[in-house]
C-alpha cells in the first residue's frame, strides 16, 4: 500500500537533540510533498511554536498539536477541532496537583496560549527550549480562562517520576498522565491522544488507516504509531515504542525521518 500520509513528531523526531532542523530532514519532507503525501506533524506544543517548520515545509493541510488535544490547518493556523478537558477534570487534576507538588510550576495549556500562575523562572527557560510563546500570567487559574486541553507540570524527571507515582493512582480512569519530554507530566483526556487525533485527520482528509506512516521518540507517540498503518521508531526512541514499532530509523541527530521517508515513502514513487 503506498502511503498517502505521514505523520511526524517534532522535539526528538524531527528536530535534533539540539532542537535544530538539518538540512536533510527538511529536502526529504519536502521531496514526500511534492510526490502528493500529505504531511502532518504530531506535537506537543502549540501550533504557534510550529510557524517555523510549516514555512520550511510548506505544509498544508491539518496538524496535530496539544499531544492531540488540538488539530489545527496550516498554513492559517484556523483551529479545526479542540478536546479540551471538563471542569470535573480539571478540578481532579488540580487537587492532586496541589496536594503532592504544591510546589511545581502549572501551564494550563488552550490551543493558542499558555497560562500560569507562577512567576518568570524555570518554566518559562524550559518552554522557550522548546519554542512555545512567552507565557501569559494571571493571578489565578479560575479567573475565567479558556478550559484547558492540557495541564503541564514542569520538574526535574527524578520529581515527575515521583509525582506520577502519586497522582495516577488517584486520576486512574478519569484523567491521562504521560510523559512527554524528561522534564514535562501533563494531563489529559482520557479519550485524547496522537493516536485518537490521526484518527480524525484521516477521517477529514477521507484516508484509510492503511494509507498512514507515523514516526515518534517518546511515550505520547506510541498512540500515534498505534494508530498509523506503519510506526516507525526513531534510533534514540524509548524501549516502550521500539518494541511497538514495525522498524527503527536513525537518531534525530543522524537524521532518522530523513532516512525513513527515503526508505518507506520516497522508494514507492
Amino acid at each position: 500500500m503506498k502511503f498517502r500520509l505521514v505523520a511526524l513528531d517534532v522535539d526528538g523526531t524531527i528536530l535534533a537533540g539540539d532542537h535544530t532542523l538539518h538540512a536533510p530532514v527538511t529536502a526529504a519532507i519536502r521531496a514526500a510533498q511534492a510526490q502528493g503525501v500529505q504531511v502532518c506533524l504530531a506535537t506537543g506544543k502549540l501550533f504557534v511554536s510550529l510557524r517555523e517548520l510549516v514555512t520550511a515545509f510548506d505544509l498544508h493541510g491539518p496538524q496535530i498539536t496539544c499531544n492531540g488535544a488540538a488539530i489545527c490547518d496550516a498554513p492559517s493556523g484556523r483551529l479545526i477541532a479542540s478536546f479540551p478537558l471538563t471542569a470535573a477534570e480539571v478540578a481532579r487534576s488540580r487537587a492532586a496537583l496541589a496536594e503532592y507538588a504544591p510546589d511545581v510550576p502549572l501551564a494550563w495549556y488552550t490551543p493558542d496560549a499558555i497560562y500560569t500562575t507562577a512567576p518568570p523562572g524555570e518554566l518559562d527557560v524550559l518552554l522557550a527550549h522548546y519554542h512555545e510563546p512567552p507565557l501569559r500570567r494571571v493571578a489565578s487559574f479560575d479567573a475565567g480562562l479558556p478550559p484547558p486541553v492540557k495541564l503541564l507540570s514542569a520538574a526535574p524527571p527524578a520529581r515527575l517520576d515521583a509525582l506520577r507515582a502519586q497522582i495516577e493512582p488517584r486520576l486512574a480512569g478519569q484523567v491521562r498522565v504521560v510523559r512527554t519530554a524528561v522534564d514535562f507530566l501533563e494531563c489529559m483526556r482520557l479519550d485524547t491522544t496522537k493516536g485518537t487525533a490521526l484518527q480524525t485527520v484521516c477521517q477529514t482528509l477521507h484516508l484509510d488507516r492503511a494509507q498512514t506512516l507515523a514516526i515518534g521518540d517518546s511515550e505520547n507517540d506510541i498512540p500515534l504509531i498505534q494508530a498509523a498503518g506503519m510506526g516507525i521508531a526513531m534510533g534514540n526512541a524509548i524501549p516502550e515504542l521500539r518494541a511497538l514499532a514495525q522498524a527503527t530509523t536513525r537518531t534525530n541527530d543522524d537524521d532518522g525521518v530523513a532516512h525513513a521517508l527515503r526508505d518507506w515513502v520516497l522508494a514507492q514513487a
